[in-house]
């Protein structure tokens, strides 16, 4: 018989981000990514230390976050410190944009994966 195997779980911490923040809101949000980065992450290459969300032209992108390049990849070898966007509702968008104006609020990425 054939068994079926839990899925591997994947673990990405920002260990900094909770203790150096007091979380008030929080959001879900989809990433765009490339083949060879999805890969990456599901080898747990990610390095998160110092990320941090930033808008640009009503659009809120991910930066400063390590994703290793994925050893046997053939061509197309991604950037590891690209900005990748992050994929919300317009109403998350502008509630997020709205925030950040405001003085002493910042966004910075916490995954729960």
């Amino acid at each position: 018989m054939n068994k079926k195997t839990a899925p591997k779980k994947i673990e990405i911490i920002n260990r900094k981000a909770r203790f150096n923040f007091h979380v008030e809101e929080s959001f879900v949000a989809g990433m765009q990514l490339l083949g060879s980065e999805v890969k990456s992450i599901r080898n747990n290459s990610v390095n998160m230390g110092d990320g941090y969300c930033q808008m640009n032209e009503g659009e809120l992108f991910l930066k400063n976050i390590h994703i290793s390049e994925w050893n046997q990849q053939g061509f197309g070898v991604h950037e590891p410190m690209r900005d990748r966007k992050l994929l919300l509702k317009k109403r998350e968008l502008s509630r997020i944009e709205t925030k950040i104006k405001s003085k002493g609020y910042a966004v910075f990425p916490d995954p729960i994966v």
